[in-house]
């Protein structure tokens, strides 16, 4: 009897541990498997100081294999800079030229707490290192919005907005629960600075080789 409890609550602790895009009543796409985009001018804002800003973001993504919902993607983010207290700093990652930043992570295709069809990326830690004289420290999630194409329909492009109002997401609430992107600085010698959160504001075309359907229900 007491395995079966313990087994029981396994299961429970499981169901709940389920990414985003494991419930039936999410917004899913169906009809590709991978897509490539692009992004114009788009800024990371903090609580107070730096400001990351890039010109443009090239992404590329895949879906999990027989999935409408989830997958990866990787984001490289050019001509990045960094602003802080009034002096300007290229910043990249490692191994990449100057004002190159590149993450990957996981998304999922989600339906907001305002009932908004939209994704939900979750990059893996990644470490911006700013004309070697300090380094930021960016992890968490951050939501965007599905503008188009509308629900029920079908099309090659697909459209994100993120939106942020200061440091806050738009949007930023799913199943209850806030999903923000955090960050902190690092001198060069690895001392922590200020810790923040941060919003995320970037207007993105997704594009894929065959037309995919937007289900919002």
């Amino acid at each position: 009897m007491r395995k079966r409890i313990i087994l029981l609550a396994l299961a429970v602790a499981a169901m709940f541990a389920l990414p985003a895009a494991a419930s039936a009543t999410e917004a899913h796409v169906t009809g590709i498997t991978s897509f490539t985009g692009t992004g114009g001018a788009g800024s990371l804002k903090s609580t107070s100081e730096p400001e990351v800003t890039a010109v443009q973001t090239h992404i590329t993504g895949t879906f999990d294999s027989g999935s409408s919902t989830t997958g990866t993607i990787e984001l490289d983010f050019t001509e990045a800079k960094a602003h802080f207290l009034g002096v300007t700093f290229e910043c990249h990652t490692a191994g990449l030229a100057n004002g190159t930043i590149k993450t990957t992570g996981a998304f999922h295709i989600i339906t907001t707490s305002t009932n908004k069809p939209a994704i939900l990326v979750t990059p893996v830690l990644t470490t911006l290192i700013c004309a070697s004289a300090f380094r930021i420290e960016v992890s968490g999630n951050v939501i965007g919005t599905i503008t188009s194409p509308e629900c029920g329909s079908s099309s090659n492009e697909l459209t994100v907005s993120f939106a942020s109002t200061g440091a806050t997401q738009n949007d930023i609430e799913y199943t209850g629960n806030k999903y923000d992107l955090l960050g902190q600085t690092e001198t060069s010698s690895g001392t922590t600075g200020s810790q923040f959160t941060a919003g995320l504001t970037a207007n993105n075309t997704l594009n894929s080789s065959t037309p995919g359907t937007l289900s919002c229900t």
